[in-house]
């Protein structure tokens, strides 16, 4: 069974800062900046999506409880990477996501195109807080005992 930790997560952007940071306007620069969350839900592919609609749906619905990092630079997780000959039709066991139908019926269409489409639009729906392209580092525990996850993008 997984814990729940309450976490302090740097990552560039956000709303919530805890405290250090500087900007570089207008250099081009991405600089991170750290904030605090109650979960940090790392990946948004079929797992990551799931956790953060019900944690959404558990308590964790206001802006800067959670936050999902995702290393790809767009929606659809590993589905984005599978090889473009594989088609909708011929994947075998692909599950709805909580609260969305995926309804595809076009069975000819590459598996990877209609994927990261039905998570984009799952994204959009729960008005998921999914940050991108955010690459994790290392995530520790700090001296407070909090989570202390390091990210940054890659520029």
């Amino acid at each position: 069974m997984a814990s729940v930790a309450p976490a302090r997560v740097a990552f560039p952007g956000g709303r919530r800062h805890t405290g250090y940071g500087t900007s570089a306007a207008g250099c081009g620069v991405a600089v991170n900046v750290e904030h605090e969350v109650d979960v940090v839900v790392i990946g948004a592919g079929q797992a990551g999506l799931s956790s953060a609609y019900h944690l959404g749906r558990n308590g964790f619905a206001d802006a800067g409880d959670h936050v999902v990092l995702d290393a790809d630079s767009a929606p659809g997780g590993a589905w984005r990477h599978r090889w473009p000959s594989l088609r909708i039709g011929g994947v075998h066991g692909i599950h709805d996501l909580p609260g969305l139908p995926l309804r595809e019926k076009d069975g000819q269409r590459p598996a990877a195109e209609v994927m990261a489409e039905y998570f984009a639009r799952y994204e959009r729906t729960f008005h998921l807080p999914v940050r991108r392209p955010v690459q994790v580092h290392s995530v520790r525990y700090g001296p407070d005992r909090r989570l202390l996850v390091d990210a940054g993008s890659e520029l």
